[in-house]
């Protein structure tokens, strides 16, 4: 039986084929978490629903709830990010976006949160692609950090480096086996990603030795909290160039 329609504002992280012309979309959404709503005849010509087919695109939706399915009955594009399709890197790092967070927000009381910060994300990404690197690092530890899986580090005065575990809270100013060597710099970067607002975390201008030490750290970080396999895409990407 269907109920009436809702409606929602979220954020479109994944967009795949459903049928012949229909599609299935992931939305994170900052109420209701990860809702998958079904676009019915987008691809046929001139469908009013095309917008759908296009991911990282923030868009007001109206949703008709029938049965285990949601069916979008009509929407607009709030901010369609379009910047993010022009380029390969921030293409890939906006995958990488979509994925952690399909993979993270299984409950509401997170959503927020991580709907927040992917709105930010993502507006950086379509505004100044050329940064994706600096994103990348960006919303990696701020994700960790929402999600209880990191925190801001204590430092001291004249430490150059520092020695990081990849798999819980300990620090050293001393060197460990099994510890991640950061810089100085690289730490101060980590703990402004952290304790920031959220409209700024992804303002931060880092040098390539910085973004380099921060996608190797922020990534195996991620992978060693949540448990599987994750890979660097921009890595990936240049591994294919």
């Amino acid at each position: 039986m269907a109920s009436d329609p809702i409606s929602v504002r979220g954020l479109i992280l994944r967009s795949r084929e459903f049928k012949e012309k229909d599609r299935m979309v992931t939305v994170l959404t900052a109420d209701r978490g990860i809702m998958t709503i079904c676009v019915k005849g987008v691809s046929s010509k001139n469908s009013k629903n095309a917008f759908a087919s296009v991911p990282f695109s923030l868009c007001d939706l109206v949703v008709n709830p029938s049965g285990n399915f949601n069916y979008l009955k009509e929407g607009s594009i709030i901010e369609s990010n379009a910047g993010i399709m022009g380029s390969l890197e921030a293409m890939a790092v906006a995958g990488h976006i979509s994925n952690i967070l399909n993979e993270s927000i299984f409950q509401t009381e997170n959503s927020h949160l991580a709907y927040e910060l992917c709105v930010y994300a993502f507006y950086a990404l379509g505004k100044f692609p050329e940064r994706y690197a600096e994103i990348y690092c960006a919303f990696n530890w701020r994700i960790l950090i929402d999600l209880g899986f990191a925190s801001v580090y204590e430092t001291e005065d004249g430490q150059m480096y520092y020695y990081i575990s990849t798999e819980d809270s300990r620090i050293s100013p001393y060197s460990q086996q099994g510890l991640f060597k950061i810089s100085a710099a690289g730490l101060k970067a980590l703990n402004f990603f952290a304790s920031c607002r959220p409209a700024e975390v992804f303002n931060v201008t880092l040098n390539e030795v910085l973004q380099d030490e921060l996608r190797r750290f922020t990534t195996q970080y991620m992978q060693n909290q949540f448990e599987y396999e994750i890979k660097d895409p921009i890595k990936r990407l240049e591994n294919l160039i």
